[in-house]
């Protein structure tokens, strides 16, 4: 869904742990465009706290809250959100959404506003081989 919904390649990473362990191997990278990550809720905070330290990184979140047990314990990543904004750290998180149509909507919106950023500022050229909408976790799995 995320593939046709973007139009770009999705990668996906069971835990927020294996996709910090990529990021971190591909820091020397010539040039990262912006990554897109959809989280879900149980993976946010580790990943969210990593990529606000990660300046090889240029990353939105985006945060998939399903359930209700996550839902009435989001003042947990609300508080972790505005310690990062409150050390002067650009929100990365772009939406919490309680669903995953609405998650493949708010990612989709996301990569349309980069790709456009990327052709204005670069004259008509976006990325090619380097697009990817990364996933913090395989949300089937999560719990």
């Amino acid at each position: 869904q995320l593939d046709s919904a973007t139009g770009l390649p999705t990668k996906v990473h069971k835990t927020a742990e294996k996709c910090m362990r990529l990021l971190r191997k591909k820091r020397n990278a010539k040039a990262r465009p912006l990554s897109v990550f959809l989280v879900s809720f149980a993976n946010a905070p580790p990943l969210v706290r990593y990529l606000s330290t990660a300046d090889h990184v240029d990353a939105k979140v985006v945060v998939l809250c399903d359930s209700a047990r996550c839902r009435s314990a989001s003042a947990r990543l609300a508080g972790i959100v505005g310690d990062l904004a409150s050390t002067g750290v650009a929100p990365l998180v772009e939406a919490v959404v309680g669903s995953f149509e609405e998650a493949v909507a708010a990612v989709a919106k996301l990569t349309t506003a980069a790709l456009a950023a990327a052709r204005e500022r670069y004259g008509g050229v976006a990325w090619e081989a380097e697009d990817e909408t990364d996933l913090g976790e395989d949300d089937a799995n999560s719990s």
